[in-house]
């Protein structure tokens, strides 16, 4: 014949599955209870119901909108004191607002997943090297290890470049000509 679960026989059965979906600690739920720890772990794998468990897990949704609702609000508020204090000109006011937004804001990019979060020594580096992050380290590599163009596309990228300037400005086309030796030169001119 099958055991009884003592946690499911228990008078304060509700308490404790609220207490087990709560992620509290089993060892201390069973001694409040005066319920044998390996009884409570069996009760908490094979007896908990479904629905339970999936409403602790709305709980745990609601408080972390509730968190960030709340580190929300907290942004919210120093962003005023900053705008209230910038609009008075006071400026220890302005820096104390400045003080308390920056944390806030950190927070917020890490509750929201806008904020990589690097070890200290990685933002250090970043910001030795003049960038925000690892993306720009590997776009100016990609540049630097991108083949330099040959002679021949330089010489048409030059006189792209001359065709250009030479529409614009037809002035100059003497000066240029001058500059590049080609006035100098009769054969060059088609003169004979």
């Amino acid at each position: 014949m099958a055991r009884l679960c003592t946690t499911c026989s228990h008078p304060e059965r509700a308490a404790i599955d609220r207490e087990l979906v709560g992620n509290g600690s089993k060892r201390r739920i069973a001694a409040k209870y005066g319920i044998p720890a390996r009884s409570l772990h069996r009760h908490a794998v094979e007896h908990l119901p479904e629905w339970l468990r999936i409403a602790a897990v709305g709980d745990e949704i609601a408080e972390a909108k509730t968190l960030r609702a709340r580190v929300e609000r907290m942004v919210g508020h120093a962003e005023r004191l900053l705008e209230d204090s910038a609009a008075v000109r006071h400026g220890a006011a302005i820096l104390a607002a400045i003080r308390e937004l920056r944390p806030s804001l950190e927070l917020l990019g890490r509750a929201t997943g806008e904020l990589k979060t690097e070890p200290a020594g990685i933002q250090a580096l970043f910001m030795t090297l003049g960038v925000r992050g690892e993306d720009e380290i590997r776009s100016a590599l990609d540049l630097a290890r991108a083949e330099p163009p040959s002679l021949e596309q330089g010489r048409d990228r030059a006189l792209e470049v001359l065709r250009w300037v030479l529409q614009r400005e037809p002035a100059w086309t003497g000066e240029v000509l001058a500059a590049l030796g080609v006035g100098d030169d009769p054969s060059s001119n088609g003169g004979g």
